[in-house]
């Protein structure tokens, strides 16, 4: 099994530099969900069902975010994690193809 390793720029905080940013999020609506999921997409690569990591800088973080919090309603939940400084990420597996999402409609 093969393990990825990543280690976070030291210099994340300089608005040049790119940072690990990590995405999570719970979405009620599947129309939201699907927007969601095509938005993340754009940015970067899916590593759970409902969780996305990118490689961003500043300018494209904050594009990230404005069209996200345009994107959600109060019934949602998005969290971002920009790692900077010594982070470390491990992780072993594949990821899994999350091409087809499956779509329940009630």
């Amino acid at each position: 099994m093969e393990q990825e390793n990543y280690f976070g720029d030291m210099e994340c905080e300089s608005r040049a530099r790119k940072c690990l940013t990590v995405i999570i999020y719970d979405i009620t609506s599947n129309k939201q969900r699907t927007r969601m999921v095509k938005l993340l997409e754009s940015f970067g690569r899916r590593v759970q069902k409902s969780a996305f990591e990118a490689w961003l800088d500043y300018k494209s973080y904050s594009r990230l975010c404005a069209r996200i919090e345009r994107l959600v309603t109060s019934e949602d939940h998005v969290k971002i994690y920009r790692l900077s400084g010594a982070a470390e990420t491990k992780a072993w597996g594949e990821i899994p193809d999350f091409d087809h999402e499956d779509i329940i409609i009630i």
